[in-house]
Order: C-alpha cells, then structure tokens, then sequence
C-alpha cells in the first residue's frame, strides 16, 4: 500500500472520533452556581439555581 492509502486509512479512522463531542448531561448543570467575579454588570456573589423542572432562579444582590 503506498503512503497516500495508509494516511487517508488513518484519517477515514481518527477523524469521526476527534468530531463526535459529548454534550453536557443536565445532572452536571443542575445545582447552584455562584458568580466570583463581576460579569456584564451582574454582581459578584449572584447565585443561579438551575432546577431539574426547567426553571432557572436568580439571586443578585447590588
């Protein structure tokens, strides 16, 4: 096999696994999240609370 066979061997083999992501699970992004450092005006301090039945709860203080 000549070179130009093994590296398009090799890509057709490395490239579906480099595009294939994980996407985030929503277990990992539920909980309560605080800001550390002020962002686009929101305080630092603010805690989100992302809820398993969808809602999203802000707490901000100025």
């Amino acid at each position: 096999m000549s070179f130009d066979r093994w590296f398009l061997a090799a890509l057709l083999v490395m490239i579906p696994n480099a595009i294939a992501a994980d996407e985030p699970k929503l277990d990992d992004l539920l909980g309560s999240w605080e800001l550390t450092a002020e962002v686009a005006g929101i305080p630092k301090g603010s805690v989100f609370d992302f809820q398993k039945d969808g809602k999203l709860v802000i707490s901000a203080t100025a």
